[in-house]
C-alpha cells in the first residue's frame, strides 16, 4: 500500500467515523425523509403506468399493407449506392 492510498484510506476512515458519530443523534426516517421517498414512489408509479400503456399498444402491418405503403420507393441496386455496402455486395 503505498503512502497516497494510505492517506485516502485514513481520510475515509475519519469521515465513517464521524458518520457513526452523528448517526445516533439524527432520527432515521423523518418527516421529510419519508416525504422524499413517497414523492420518489409516485414518480415510479407515473412512469411505469405511461410504459405500460406504450406497451399495450401495437402497430401491425400486414405484407400487403407495406407493399401498398411502399410502393412509391424507388428501387436502388447496389450497383447506384456511393460507397461499398457491407459485405461487397457492389
Amino acid at each position: 500500500m503505498s503512502v497516497v492510498d494510505s492517506g485516502n484510506l485514513c481520510g475515509h476512515l475519519i469521515a465513517l467515523k464521524q458518520g457513526c458519530l452523528e448517526l445516533p443523534d439524527d432520527e432515521l426516517f423523518n418527516a421529510r425523509v419519508i416525504a422524499g421517498l413517497q414523492d420518489t414512489l409516485d414518480a415510479v408509479a407515473a412512469e411505469s403506468s405511461q410504459l405500460a400503456a406504450s406497451m399495450q399498444r401495437t402497430d401491425a402491418i400486414t405484407i400487403s399493407n407495406f407493399a401498398v405503403k411502399f410502393r412509391h420507393v424507388p428501387v436502388y441496386w447496389p450497383e447506384h449506392f456511393p460507397y461499398p455496402l457491407p459485405g461487397g455486395a457492389n
